[in-house]
């Protein structure tokens, strides 16, 4: 597994993972838009970084090859 996770290799991925970090905030910008003024919104952080994650890596996975 070392020759997939060198510093060359995960260069690849950089736009991938920037493509998934922008969709997320995205998504989280739309939910602050649509929340109520003056309150407080409350977001699940380790959700939505599981969706990201999951999304970058299938990206990166179908990409590959």
């Amino acid at each position: 597994m070392t020759p997939a996770f060198t510093a060359p290799r995960l260069r690849e991925f950089l736009s991938v993972i920037r493509r998934a970090a922008t969709t997320t905030t995205e998504k989280w910008r739309d939910v602050f838009s649509q929340a109520d003024e003056g309150k407080g919104q409350v977001i699940n952080i380790a959700y939505w970084l599981a969706k990201t994650t999951l999304d970058a890596i299938g990206e990166s996975e179908f990409c590959m090859y």
